[in-house]
């Protein structure tokens, strides 16, 4: 129902929507969150796996290694592992901070 100036009224998010991953996407990362190697190995993944994960999604796996990776390169792949080791960067980030 449109109030007076015609504009439709804007609805109110629900309250108690569970948290799902897709979330973290949109959750303020620390600036700059660099992902390493460390935060693959706490998130338990394997090199094995992410080495083509790396390939598949356009991204160096040897700069990665070296430098490691803006956790918005990651998180804009949207892949629930990739998820994984934000999070396991963010809990780094905050033991180490």
């Amino acid at each position: 129902m449109a109030d007076q100036s015609g504009a439709a009224p804007i609805a109110k998010p629900a309250a108690s929507l569970p948290v799902q991953p897709v979330e973290l996407l949109s959750a303020p990362l620390p600036e700059p969150l660099i992902v390493t190697l460390q935060d693959l190995r706490a998130a338990r993944l394997c090199f094995q796996g992410a080495r083509p994960w790396f390939r598949r999604q356009g991204l160096d796996w040897q700069q990665f290694q070296i430098h490691g990776i803006d956790a918005e390169i990651l998180a804009a792949s949207g892949d629930a592992l990739a998820l994984r080791v934000i999070e396991a960067a963010r809990n780094r980030v905050g033991r180490d901070g």
